[in-house]
């Protein structure tokens, strides 16, 4: 690791080690997220008309969350159009965001915006829960904005890290949308070999299971989730789940009853 949680890439300044209440009660809100990405990841100054139509909500929801964003300092106005603060994108905030509910609300030790020496980009978190290692990508603003690239970069990430668990993000994305990030990973057709000395092997290439939630692509346990109508907490929460009572072992033995129970469509 060369470099980690750097503040100054925040929209806000950072107390060291610290998850400012004021800022995590109003992150939980997805539309807030999304019309404060509107404005951070714009390349001029938006409306509040614009920013409304952009996130899918009213005038006057997109102005009392765009009138909470300049009391944290998030973003700035000037003669009716909003810019932000800091002249960066959201991805940092988002990442530090996803980061704090590991820790506040999941029990779990997490880092963002982890970077590893001879390698461009970065991981934006990297979980410790209980024994286990996860990497979450982070992604935000509208879907035909994440390329096929981003979806193989995640991909080869997660192939060098070798984590217990991974998860791409897509925030304030439809489920749907989801199911097509997981299509694209499919179609990259990469090959994985699984082996458990002197039991099984097992060599192929990626397949996705669906469930109401999320879709999960094996064998690498990647889950492809869109964060729209269930908090984004929530949602994290819920993959937690999932690995405790399907998955969390040490070996690759899986619950069948309660795969059933977060909705496994059999036929995809």
């Amino acid at each position: 690791v060369s470099k980690y949680e750097r503040p100054t890439q925040l929209l806000f300044d950072l107390p060291e080690h610290e998850f400012p209440d004021d800022y995590y009660a109003e992150m939980h809100s997805t539309s807030f997220r999304r019309t404060v990405a509107c404005v951070a990841n714009a390349t001029a100054a938006r409306s509040v008309l614009a920013v409304a139509r952009a996130v899918g909500i009213t005038e006057k929801a997109a102005l009392a969350h765009l009138d909470r964003a300049i009391q944290l300092r998030l973003v700035a106005v000037s003669d009716d159009t909003y810019r932000p603060a800091r002249q960066i994108g959201f991805g940092a905030t988002l990442e530090w965001y996803v980061a704090a509910v590991c820790v506040n609300d999941l029990g779990s030790v997490a880092y963002w915006g982890v970077e590893i020496e001879d390698l461009s980009g970065d991981y934006d978190v990297i979980v410790v829960r209980d024994t286990q290692v996860g990497y979450i990508e982070c992604k935000s603003g509208r879907f035909s904005n994440i390329s096929r690239d981003a979806v193989a970069c995640f991909l080869e990430r997660e192939r060098l890290l070798a984590p217990q668990f991974s998860v791409f993000l897509a925030d304030g994305m439809s489920r749907e949308n989801a199911e097509q990030l997981a299509k694209r990973a499919l179609e990259a057709s990469q090959e994985y070999e699984l082996e458990i000395p002197g039991v099984m092997e097992h060599s192929g290439t990626l397949e996705a299971e669906y469930y109401e939630d999320f879709v999960r692509v094996i064998p690498i346990n990647a889950f492809f989730v869109g964060v729209q109508r269930r908090p984004l907490r929530n949602t994290l929460r819920r993959i937690y789940q999932f690995l405790t009572t399907v998955c969390d072992r040490n070996v690759r033995v899986e619950n069948r009853a309660a795969k059933k129970r977060f909705g496994l469509k059999p036929d995809g």
